[in-house]
């Protein structure tokens, strides 16, 4: 069973298209790096999909794709994105709030608890020293079980 998401509080969302990179998949409440615009005449506007990073000046993107509409007997809850999908993504604005899958937070945090990327993977992990992190991505405003599906409420700190 897949990830679900929940956009909490999300007032103007900028979207990106992003592709699922060769070998990976990716469900929602994923967090990626938005990589290069592919620059394809048949791709307008497709960026890559690409694996978290904490360099400075990195610009992060939450998949957040409406699967269910391509096929009526599918919910969300079967929606895995697989390599070369293009899928529908968030540009990560500062206020935003998402419910997310614990799945995609490395490790175990709490309320209150910021969190930044975990290099290598497309997961966010709680920040050892806030004072001096580089991307701080969210704070953990709530646990929950929503759905029936383990999760964390965050807010976006980052720009």
């Amino acid at each position: 069973m897949a990830a679900i998401l929940r956009t909490d509080r999300v007032d103007y969302p900028i979207m990106r298209t992003v592709r699922v990179p060769v070998g990976k998949q990716l469900e929602n409440g994923a967090i990626a790096k938005l990589g290069e615009n592919e620059g394809r005449p048949d791709a307008n506007e497709v960026y890559a999909a690409d694996l978290l990073t904490n360099a400075k000046g990195d610009v992060f993107v939450l998949v957040a794709h409406d699967g269910h509409h391509y096929d009526v007997r599918e919910t969300e809850r079967d929606f895995v994105a697989k390599e070369n999908d293009l899928v529908r993504a968030y540009l990560l604005q500062m206020g935003e709030r998402y419910t997310i899958a614990k799945a995609h937070v490395s490790g175990v945090v709490a309320k209150g608890d910021i969190l930044e990327p975990k290099a290598g993977t497309y997961q966010l992990q709680k920040c050892a020293a806030p004072a001096t992190g580089v991307n701080l991505v969210a704070k953990v405003v709530e646990v929950l079980t929503w759905c029936g599906q383990e999760s964390y409420k965050i807010e976006i700190l980052n720009k």
